[in-house]
């Protein structure tokens, strides 16, 4: 059970890594 919270809480982290970095993208490619 405690290996399914860690692992959802990696993917949690990579999924709002990744999301921040296309923001940050299109944020500069607006600039």
């Amino acid at each position: 059970m405690q290996d399914f919270v860690v692992f959802s809480v990696i993917h949690c982290v990579f999924f709002y890594v990744k999301y921040f970095a296309i923001v940050r993208r299109r944020k500069l490619y607006i600039l």
